[in-house]
């Protein structure tokens, strides 16, 4: 959550965000926008609940209209079969006229068949207004200029290219690489109070380099492959496949460092971690590497923390990292 002078800007929308929003004593009506990163349930599980619990609260909901920024859906001639190396699809596929939709597309399923039962009860119980009227979604395109190709070129070289903006930011974007998963963007919030951009799900790539140059703070995704895998114990035939799936979609405790420190970025804090069990790593421990790679401030993000950008002699900000006041 990044909040700007009042107004809230949710990046994704994962398992427990919108009992964390409320637990940090925001309120719905500053929530304007929220930003999928990527088509990954892990981060757009709680969209439903992020979209219809605000409408249904008598005095808390939102004011004004809540528009969803996301992937829009990507066209394949199906069966789709791609060379070694690029994505091939099963014979088993769902909804095989829409197989990998937009935002717009998910969140016309959560307003329509997957809801409407409880949207069409409350019209009549509790006299809501229209949900339709509150809720604007924004299917993101990619620049055509880019050359993207959801076979042979998920994550091409590009600049990054405007979302959203308002009188409090500049939201920008880009394409990074998280294999299969096409798109997968990440976000850049510019303000006047300084920059933050959130990595999303990515292996190292140039595209995030250029997106993060010279930010006041990078929040970006980790994974400890050694941990992960003691935790999870996969099966002898299944690890070497687990492993080269995991280096080829995320960015490796032992080089998000050299990531923060190629982007020149003021302040990195690791965020989206695997495995995410505090008592499995030390902050320590995902730090050991960074600290030897990057010369900025650096953090493990927990729930429920707050983190504030402080000016500092110079150009770039610190960062002070504490639990939030408004916990409930």
């Amino acid at each position: 959550m990044i909040v700007v002078e009042g107004v809230s800007y949710m990046v994704d929308a994962g398992i427990g965000s919108v009992q964390r929003y409320r637990q940090l004593g925001l309120r719905w009506e500053d929530l304007r926008h929220i930003f999928i990163t990527h088509m990954h349930s892990d981060h757009y599980l709680e969209l439903p609940h992020a979209l219809l619990v605000p409408w249904e609260l008598p005095g808390e909901s939102y004011t004004d209209t809540l528009s969803i920024w996301g992937p829009g859906a990507v066209p394949l001639d199906l069966p789709h079969h791609g060379p070694p190396g690029q994505p091939s699809f099963p014979r088993r596929v769902e909804n095989l006229a829409s197989p990998i939709p937009g935002i717009s597309e998910v969140v016309d399923g959560i307003l329509g068949s997957a809801f409407q039962g409880d949207l069409n009860i409350r019209y009549v119980d509790e006299d809501h207004a229209d949900i339709h009227e509150l809720i604007r979604t924004r299917d993101l395109r990619i620049p055509k200029e880019a050359g993207a190709d959801y076979a042979t070129r998920r994550c091409p070289p590009m600049d990054p290219f405007k979302v959203f903006e308002d009188d409090r930011v500049r939201v920008t974007a880009t394409l990074v690489d998280h294999r299969f998963c096409f798109p997968a963007f990440a976000y850049r919030f510019d303000t006047e109070h300084g920059s933050v951009v959130c990595s999303g799900d990515t292996r190292p790539n140039d595209n995030l380099l250029r997106l993060a140059a010279d930010s006041d703070l990078l929040l970006h995704e980790s994974i400890h492959l050694d941990h992960l895998l003691s935790e999870l114990k996969p099966a002898p035939g299944l690890m070497e496949g687990l492993l080269a799936n995991w280096e080829e979609r995320h960015t490796l405790h032992s080089a998000v460092g050299r990531v923060a420190e190629s982007a020149a970025v003021s302040n990195l804090v690791l965020s989206h971690l695997a495995p995410a069990h505090t008592d499995v790593v030390s902050d320590d421990e995902w730090l050991e590497h960074v600290r030897r790679d990057f010369r900025g401030g650096s953090a493990v993000g927990h729930d429920l923390h707050e983190i504030r950008l402080v000016e500092r002699p110079g150009r770039r900000k610190d960062i002070q990292m504490r639990p939030a006041k408004g916990v409930l």
